[in-house]
């Protein structure tokens, strides 16, 4: 077994927000933010959209703001707390993000580099994990938890529950191989509920890098105005996945039904994914699990390495 795959069988190892170290908390919770900015690129990123699209069940009411850029956002908070997400702690732009503005509360979530540095010196809120053989983007439950952790201190009435005994594996990993057969050498479509759209984020990202696909997804009913047009065209090579949650508005559930209709009468591939957990926590990496052994086994039926990220090294390489 690769330290890849075996990333993937230890993720449960990652959904507990005991496994993260915490440092200078006490200045955290002399905030009362009106405002969370999540600075994050890439895998370091995806953590900061689930918190944003779970936020009001887990008891999470101030406004949260996703930043992937140079910088920050132009915003109306007063009193910001800006969580700066970096894996490597030395992702250019997150770096930047962190030193914006110095006179907005801080905190910094990281395996070390710049921002680990950085956060020592001015003594800010961190939060630290190890690496290991870890992906950035395989490390989204310990970023999702680090994130957890910082902000229990400042609401204290947030709702937490640990998963590392709450996923199926197994499941997964079987699920995942099947649903891979039949998608090589395909560009994926991911479609789900608006409420959901962080998950179809992930998968994307997952299918990105993982499994080398052309993967967009998109929400409905969002999608019926617009990009459904496009299905009359011919997408021989084409899939779309629903990820379909039994909380879906009801007119969406029929969309989905009357969508995959329109996709068989037209020879366009489909699959239908039901998500499901005893709680939100549950859903949320129940489903990203199952992302990353699809991933994983398409990548091995495209004959791709999982691992390799090389045209982004490349990339950094030339900008540096």
């Amino acid at each position: 077994m690769t330290e890849f795959e075996k990333n993937i069988t230890n993720f449960p190892k990652q959904l507990n927000i005991g496994n993260i170290k915490y440092f200078n908390l006490d200045k955290i919770k002399k905030i009362n933010p009106d405002g969370i900015i999540i600075a994050g690129m890439g895998g370091s990123g995806l953590a900061g959209r689930i918190l944003r699209g779970i936020q009001h069940e887990i008891n999470l009411h101030t406004p949260i703001k996703i930043w992937t850029d140079y910088g920050l956002p132009k915003h109306f908070f007063k009193n910001p707390l800006i969580i700066c997400v970096s894996f490597s702690g030395d992702t250019a732009e997150t770096v930047s993000s962190y030193l914006a503005n110095k006179k907005f509360n801080r905190a910094v979530i990281t395996t070390g580099g710049k921002l680990k540095k950085l956060a020592e010196k001015d003594k800010v809120p961190l939060a630290i994990f190890e690496a290991i053989t870890l992906q950035p983007r395989q490390a989204t439950g310990f970023c999702f938890y680090a994130i957890l952790g910082l902000l229990k201190n400042t609401f204290p009435k947030l709702k937490v529950s640990n998963m590392d005994k709450g996923i199926n594996i197994n499941k997964n990993r079987v699920l995942g191989q099947k649903l891979a057969k039949g998608l090589a050498k395909k560009m994926i479509m991911i479609y789900t509920s608006s409420n959901n759209s962080h998950l179809a984020y992930n998968w994307k990202i997952r299918l990105n890098e993982t499994s080398k696909t052309l993967a967009f997804y998109n929400t409905i009913p969002e999608m019926c105005h617009n990009e459904i047009v496009s299905f009359g065209n011919d997408f021989k090579n084409f899939t779309c996945i629903f990820l379909n949650d039994p909380n879906d508005n009801p007119e969406n559930k029929k969309r989905v039904r009357i969508i995959s209709q329109l996709l068989k009468e037209r020879d366009i591939d489909y699959l239908n994914i039901n998500l499901s957990g005893k709680n939100i926590f549950q859903k949320v990496f129940q489903s990203i699990n199952l992302a990353d052994w699809l991933s994983f086994y398409l990548a091995k039926n495209n004959n791709f390495n999982p691992e390799d990220i090389k045209i982004i090294d490349q990339l950094k390489k030339l900008m540096s």
